[in-house]
């Protein structure tokens, strides 16, 4: 792996030592001179109650899976070298809110009944700005409405403290991109389903 290079949102990597897999979910963590590469998550559970890590590049022992990459991925990955380059990570990030990329709608009927993979980027109802899924069943803090996915916007990810969006299936208009699907996802899909049924909270597991 060139350890020079950015990873994608949604890329699924084990760290140096360990024995779980890990998605990156986001860039820069830190203050504006004294940051670290990433933020991940735990893979396949996501951000559950807000369990997240900061790591550098060298952390990284194996790649498992590639996240998505647009035709805007060069822009954020030259934002994100710009950066580190002059020490300086509070320069702004001009998005680009219109993505060309083709939607899969075919299958949203199917999705109905299953649960996304984090590390998916869907397009919502409403939302210009694709968002990538790195969270199952959270409930908002200020209305404590219970939603079944909540997400950060893609290319960017957690950055400079940026907020998640909380959605339902319902509110998903279609696929960009399909996250990572291994023997770990199905186990915990599964699990997730065993909680609904049940109506139980799921934990981590």
């Amino acid at each position: 792996m060139n350890q020079k290079q950015f990873l994608p949102l949604g890329t699924v990597i084990e760290l140096k030592g360990g024995k779980h897999k890990a998605m990156i979910i986001g860039f820069l963590p830190g203050t504006k001179t004294d940051y670290m590469d990433y933020f991940v998550c735990p893979y396949p559970e996501g951000e559950y109650e807000d369990e997240l890590y900061c790591i550098n590049r060298t952390n990284i022992e194996k790649i498992f899976h590639m996240g998505y990459k647009n035709h805007e991925w060069p822009k954020l990955e030259n934002y994100l070298n710009n950066c580190t380059k002059e020490k300086n990570t509070e320069k702004e990030y001009e998005e680009v809110p219109i993505i060309n990329d083709s939607i899969n709608t075919s299958n949203l009927d199917v999705y109905k009944n299953q649960h996304l993979p984090i590390g998916t980027v869907v397009k919502l109802k409403g939302y210009k700005q694709p968002i990538m899924i790195n969270r199952f069943e959270v409930q908002s803090e200020t209305s404590h409405k219970q939603y079944e996915y909540a997400g950060y916007p893609y290319p960017v990810g957690l950055i400079k403290n940026n907020s998640c969006v909380m959605f339902n299936t319902k509110d998903i208009n279609g696929v960009y991109y399909l996250g990572y699907e291994s023997e770990e996802n199905i186990k915990w899909q599964e699990y997730l389903d065993e909680t609904e049924r049940n109506k139980t909270k799921p934990k981590k597991r």
